[in-house]
């Protein structure tokens, strides 16, 4: 009795609502011939086998050929099932269900919504939460046909941390060469290397560069996938990974993104550094990058531009690793350098303006201390119109009355316990009261009546004694 399964997924995370649509899952690793079904069947408790691991047992769950076998492996180790034993029948189907779970949503998996991939930190079944649906289905057995009449529709929730995205990035450069009196000259060159790698998932740092990348050739690692792979990894260990469910997912994204473009062009365009263009020398005086000013491309859209057809072939073959690259606007100010000589006069740099100066200083912190100097951030100016005054106004006083309120309600909450309190100790004082009394009472009774009796005998007593008293007396 053999069916198919398909998982009905609740994603949980930070960011995940109770109320998150359940997400279809099938698998995608199977033969074709089974049209990417997980096969199941409640007819025998499976049966572990040492020599398997994970990918093995995805193959058998996704192939028929290969699940029919294990399920006869199966039935000689835990014995077949009776279709008229409907507990057991369930008791196999629960087991099953979490024995296929573990096998295609093991913890620290890779798990794909859409485009986006995610880690699974745990995976939940609650035992009975499936449907049984009648289905028509046929799929390769050997040489045969053979038909699945039965579906199992389960419903699970994973729990979820997303994986970092690598990204590339590639920039287009407008240069302005300084001289005196002498106009500005723009123009589109491309640096070298002329494409990198970029992550919008987590910040990057000069710091987290020193302390991992211990050779310092920062260059390198971020022309190398594999190694920017194993930075990014690094970071996302210490804190947050950007979540793609997070409300403020594209606000986030675009701050991450221009620190690290920032970062980027820090390592590869600094301050005074040499740059080459079309066999003449420059330095570069300054390099500027104004925030968002950058597009993104899908790597299928990338592939038809300009920017991919000017890249080498290695160069290539490197953008093909991601599935979006970004170009970022770089603006820089370039110095000549004279003839037979490996750097610009002194005179050129005394040339520079104080904010130019300002800005090297600024560059040259950033880069040694991972500070940022705001020397050239300009105070916002806030004009506030009447309309938007009063509407600010009206909403203060709103608060204020709310706040009011709550602090009346909290102080008739703190009078209305206190009455309440008073009035409890009042009725227990009470109810203390009276049954002392009771007592009293009931032990005076109590004393009056042994009083009543033991007196009689006493009264005897004290008269022999009297009686005595007196003979003698006489006697005397």
């Amino acid at each position: 009795m053999i069916g198919v399964i398909t998982f009905k997924i609740k994603t949980k995370g930070k960011y995940t609502k109770d109320d998150k649509e359940e997400i279809t899952y099938t698998s995608d690793v199977s033969a074709s011939i089974d049209k990417g079904s997980i096969f199941i069947t409640p007819s025998v408790k499976f049966a572990k086998k040492l020599s398997y691991d994970n990918d093995d047992y995805q193959s058998v769950f996704t192939s028929y050929e290969k699940f029919k076998q294990f399920v006869k492996e199966s039935i000689e180790k835990n014995g077949e099932t009776q279709i008229e034993d409907k507990e057991s029948i369930i008791s196999n189907l629960n087991f099953n269900i979490n024995f296929i779970k573990n096998i295609f949503f093991q913890k620290k998996s890779t798990f794909k919504i859409k485009d986006d991939r995610y880690s699974v930190d745990s995976s939940t079944y609650i035992d009975g939460q499936y449907e049984i649906n009648d289905i028509k289905m046929v799929v390769n057995d050997g040489a045969d046909k053979t038909s699945i009449n039965k579906s199992y529709t389960v419903h699970i929730e994973l729990t979820l941390t997303p994986i970092p995205v690598i990204s590339g990035i590639q920039f287009r450069i407008k240069t302005t060469k300084f001289k005196e009196l002498e106009k500005k000259e723009k123009y589109d060159s491309m640096p070298d290397p002329a494409f990198m790698f970029i992550t919008p998932s987590v910040k990057l740092t000069m710091n987290d560069l020193h302390y991992s990348y211990i050779n310092g050739d920062y260059k390198k690692l971020l022309s190398s996938y594999q190694d920017f792979s194993a930075l990014v990894d690094y970071i996302a260990t210490k804190e947050e990974i950007l979540d793609k469910r997070d409300p403020e997912y594209e606000n986030k994204k675009k701050a991450l993104l221009n620190n690290n473009i920032k970062v980027i062009k820090s390592i590869f365009f600094p301050d005074k550094s040499k740059y080459s263009y079309r066999n003449q020398n420059f330095v570069i005086v300054k390099s500027n990058y104004i925030d968002n000013d950058y597009q993104e491309k899908s790597y299928n859209d990338y592939k038809i531009t300009d920017n991919y057809k000017a890249l080498s072939n290695s160069y290539q073959t490197l953008s093909s690793k991601v599935k979006i690259i970004y170009i970022g606007n770089l603006e820089l100010t370039f110095l000549d350098i004279p003839a037979g000589s490996e750097q610009p006069t002194q005179a050129d740099f005394t040339r520079l303006s104080c904010s130019e100066k300002a800005k090297e200083l600024e560059n040259q912190f950033m880069y040694y201390f991972d500070v940022d100097l705001n020397l050239f951030e300009k105070p916002k100016q806030i004009i506030v119109k009447k309309s938007e005054y009063d509407k600010a106004k009206e909403k203060l006083e709103i608060e204020n009355k709310k706040r009011k309120e709550e602090e009346e309600k909290k102080k008739e909450d703190i009078i209305r316990k206190n009455l309440e309190e008073k009035e409890r100790f009042l009725y227990l004082k009470k109810r203390d009261d009276e049954r002392k009394k009771k007592e009293e009472e009931e032990l005076k009774k109590k004393q009056q009546s042994e009083l009543k009796v033991g007196g009689k005998k006493k009264s005897k007593k004290v008269g022999l004694y009297k009686k005595n008293v007196s003979r003698k007396h006489i006697k005397k």
